[in-house]
């Protein structure tokens, strides 16, 4: 809801950064998690309204403490493992942390306190099922108001060096680098 907080892992992601620009749309403030500190002035630049850097001993409780106490509203986590644990724990009475990665493996963790006393859903969130639970219909409506955003500029590719396809080897070292500042493209 508009005024909320919802918290994103990995936001220096494109993906983090196209949820952001949507939520932003609604009125609601976004946080994220970054795994270095680095990354922190580009993002606050780019438009979240908070960034915390998983590095940090007390992670939950900065986030808690960026939202006045009361945690965030919703979590979208694409890491699993210990983030899905620390998302959860800054997450508010009765919000919902959706899973929709695995970044550090196929397991997550969590707190039996948070699920079962504080009434925090975690559940997960995969894009074909999903749409394979629409209509027809309703498939059609959510792809040209996804095209629709997109042509309209919300949905940027987060773009960083381009490669000419003849030179895919060069592409795929430079996609395994740390902080390389967008998504490596290949062109041709």
């Amino acid at each position: 809801p508009a005024g909320e907080w919802l918290l994103t892992s990995a936001a220096g992601s494109a993906l983090s950064r196209m949820v952001k620009d949507y939520a932003k749309l609604s009125g609601i403030k976004v946080m994220g998690t970054v795994r270095r500190k680095e990354q922190i002035a580009e993002l606050l630049a780019d438009g979240f309204d908070a960034v915390i850097c998983t590095a940090d001993s007390d992670v939950a409780d900065q986030i808690k403490a960026a939202t006045g106490g009361k945690g965030v509203y919703g979590a979208l986590d694409c890491i699993g493992g210990a983030s899905t644990k620390i998302l959860t724990n800054a997450t508010r009475v009765g919000g919902t942390v959706i899973v929709y990665g695995a970044m550090e493996g196929i397991s997550f963790a969590g707190d039996v306190v948070d699920v079962l006393f504080r009434g925090v859903t975690i559940r997960g969130y995969w894009l074909v099922p999903h749409l394979r639970s629409l209509s027809v219909a309703d498939r059609r409506a959510t792809m040209e108001k996804v095209l629709k955003l997109c042509s309209e500029g919300l949905f940027p590719a987060y773009a960083g060096t381009v490669y000419d396809l003849k030179n895919v080897e060069k592409a795929v070292v430079e996609q395994a680098k740390a902080a390389r500042g967008g998504k490596v493209l290949l062109r041709g």
